[in-house]
């Protein structure tokens, strides 16, 4: 009986993740967030109606921005196509870099949306770098609506 269930609950887990997985806009936690309920929000950068060209991303803000520890940062976006949105620390957008020169991509890629939310909490001070990355091929633009990047 207790096999019976366990086997039930693995089957609805793995039918909610193939569902929530095939979801046009996500929500994508890179670390623990600790909410703060006190804490206001603060915009760090925003950009609306920008073009992003096949293979190509776009910073935000561009250099980054330095954050102290204790902070979350969190990356909203509208796109009329996918694309993979992350936050990365220094050291995390310094491999980042390297890889893309050289023409491969670092671990497994995360999923791309057309809208969402990636949310990454700050343990230590540091430069983070909001990157949105168009991985379609080369010619193909996603337009990009909106995007904006806020501390708390």
């Amino acid at each position: 009986m207790r096999r019976r269930g366990l086997a039930l609950l693995f089957s609805l887990t793995l039918t909610w993740a193939v569902i929530g997985g095939c979801s046009p806009s996500g929500t994508i936690s890179h670390s623990p967030v600790k909410p703060s309920p006190s804490a206001a929000s603060s915009t760090l950068a925003s950009t609306r109606d920008q073009s992003i060209s096949g293979g190509k991303t776009l910073e935000l803000p561009s250099g980054g921005v330095s954050v102290k520890a204790g902070h979350s940062l969190t990356l909203r976006w509208t796109a009329d196509g996918n694309l993979q949105c992350v936050i990365l620390s220094s050291k995390e957008y310094e491999q980042y870099k390297s890889f893309r020169q050289s023409g491969k991509q670092s671990g497994t890629p995360s999923a791309e949306y057309s809208q969402g939310t990636v949310t990454k909490y700050v343990q230590t001070d540091d430069t983070f770098y909001a990157v949105l990355i168009n991985n379609a091929t080369t010619g193909t633009s996603v337009n990009l609506s909106q995007a904006t990047l806020t501390e708390q």
